[in-house]
């Protein structure tokens, strides 16, 4: 709602801090997003009633309309996997770059038809918002910046490597289980070519609050049309918001990072392809499951 609300990654997030399934984490989401959400705002009057009813509402439909077009983009993706590989050399075929371009596309279009629902119920809480209110939110930014900054502020480049190659190791290796020498040497390679963006990322999400904070502002003199526009622009175009020279900087390095999927994708063995395949199959089941179940399960029940 007051920012870039992520439902599936801050799902996915709050699974690997936890180690909690995602069937859990998700049905966790009714409390999580509003306890989430505290750390910007103080709700008044009945606007917190408003907000669950619209919370409610949005979280029917991404149960129902939006998890099952995730398991169908991870049976794409089993079938792609299945395609590329090799099993007569025993080999992986690593994916072109259009492949890996036509991917990133189906993930920004699936970002975007799980936000674009949310500018409706958006509009509807805006109108409900008091100039006190909105200097909450401005300080919350201030706050979540301040912590974000924290992380690598004063961190020479090497260490802020080491820790990127460590997450992408990580990564990795809960696809394709533990990595091999060669795949080890690719990261090694990949560390060394990857450009520390933190103080990018910091300074998008500066240009995107500054303008959401300006919508919020000046939201009582625009029409919901106007409005609606406005918030569909922030909640889908969050990459308009970077810098000339940062998008040159995210450019490059995600052409390192798709030149490392295919090295990896080249060393993969046949475990390895079994062991993707087997935890796409899972998350596909996962996600399934959810979509088709009415009544969330107890919490804290692992």
């Amino acid at each position: 709602m007051f920012s870039r609300l992520r439902v599936f990654v801050f799902v996915f997030i709050i699974t690997l801090l936890s180690g909690c399934t995602l069937k859990f984490a998700y049905n966790q989401l009714e409390w999580l997003i509003p306890w989430y959400l505290e750390d910007f705002i103080e709700f008044e009057g009945g606007q917190i009633e408003l907000f669950d009813s619209q919370l409610d509402d949005y979280l029917s439909w991404h149960r129902h309309q939006a998890l099952p077009e995730y398991a169908n983009f991870l049976e794409r993706l089993s079938e792609l996997s299945s395609q590329s590989w090799n099993p007569q050399n025993q080999v992986f075929e690593p994916f072109s770059r259009a492949k890996l371009l036509d991917l990133e596309r189906q993930l920004n279009l699936l970002l975007s038809q799980t936000v674009s629902p949310l500018v409706q119920p958006s509009v509807v809480l805006i109108r409900q918002l008091s100039t006190g209110q909105i200097e909450q939110i401005r300080q919350g930014f201030t706050k979540s910046n301040k912590k974000f900054s924290g992380r690598f502020e004063g961190k020479p480049e090497v260490e802020i490597r080491e820790e990127r190659a460590q997450k992408v190791t990580d990564l990795f290796e809960n696809f394709l289980g533990e990595l091999n020498e060669q795949q080890q040497q690719s990261i090694a390679k990949w560390q060394k070519a990857y450009i520390p963006m933190e103080d990018v990322l910091l300074s998008t999400r500066q240009r995107w609050q500054t303008k959401f904070l300006e919508v919020l502002t000046f939201a009582p003199q625009m029409t919901d049309e106007v409005l609606s526009n406005k918030l569909t622009h922030l909640y889908t175009q969050g990459e308009s918001y970077r810098l000339p020279e940062h998008q040159l900087i995210y450019d490059a390095n995600k052409q390192e990072f798709f030149k490392l999927i295919q090295a990896i994708q080249s060393n993969s063995s046949h475990i390895q392809y079994e062991y993707l395949q087997e935890e796409l199959s899972e998350y596909q089941q996962d996600l399934t499951e959810l979509a088709q179940r009415v009544e969330p399960e107890p919490m804290f029940e692992f």
